[in-house]
């Protein structure tokens, strides 16, 4: 899967890296800005990057703070997806979020059936189902972008390093949650809107990187 690793001209830009190899990956990532460790729960599977969390179960996650690792107002998130699920298999699945949905990525439930990052309930950009190029059992490289800019946040996403979609929304008022964790795949690590899937290579930057 090209995109494997950190981009190294942007390494100093990135605030969190797991390859979700194993658990010793996510509770000691190859990278973290602050925090210093992950929890982890799941299994694992071999992958072209090396090895992938796999989300089956409500209690599957990666978690980490999300305090110094993630910035609500620009960054970008970059990692690969093998979905469990059919696109348009009417349920909904999470692909991260961070504490109560402040910040999600989710395949979404019928009728949209479509791929939507959204803040504080707000959402932003979204792949509609003809647009959206999930496969069952296929790897998908996923990019997310945002940035706010004099109080709109525009998103951007890119499947497989395609921009399929950009839109801009009104930045929330509503302060992010304190403490707020990160979840890979998952909501406090004990949703039934799980992932479904297989997840490699997790990585944050703080500021917009367009795939490349």
């Amino acid at each position: 899967m090209a995109g494997c690793g950190v981009l190294e001209a942007n390494e100093g830009a990135r605030l969190l890296h797991t390859t979700l190899d194993n658990a010793g990956a996510i509770t000691k990532p190859s990278f973290i800005k602050s925090g210093g460790t992950g929890y982890a729960a799941g299994t694992y599977a071999p992958s072209p990057c090396g090895g992938a969390l796999v989300i089956d179960e409500a209690s599957d996650c990666a978690k980490y703070g999300a305090d110094q690792n993630i910035n609500p107002k620009v960054g970008t998130v970059d990692f690969f997806v093998r979905p469990s699920f059919e696109k348009d298999d009417g349920k909904a699945h999470r692909l991260f979020a961070l504490t109560n949905t402040y910040m999600q990525l989710t395949k979404t439930a019928a009728p949209e059936n479509a791929l939507v990052f959204g803040i504080a309930g707000t959402p932003v950009v979204s792949v509609g189902t003809a647009a959206l190029t999930f496969v069952k059992d296929t790897w998908t490289r996923v990019t997310l972008t945002w940035a706010e800019n004099s109080g709109q946040v525009t998103g951007t996403l890119y499947l497989d390093g395609v921009q399929v979609a950009q839109k801009s929304a009104g930045f929330p008022a509503q302060s992010p949650p304190n403490p707020m964790y990160l979840y890979v795949g998952n909501l406090q690590c004990n949703s039934a809107d799980h992932g479904m899937a297989q997840f490699d290579d997790f990585k944050i930057y703080d500021k917009v990187l367009p795939p490349n």
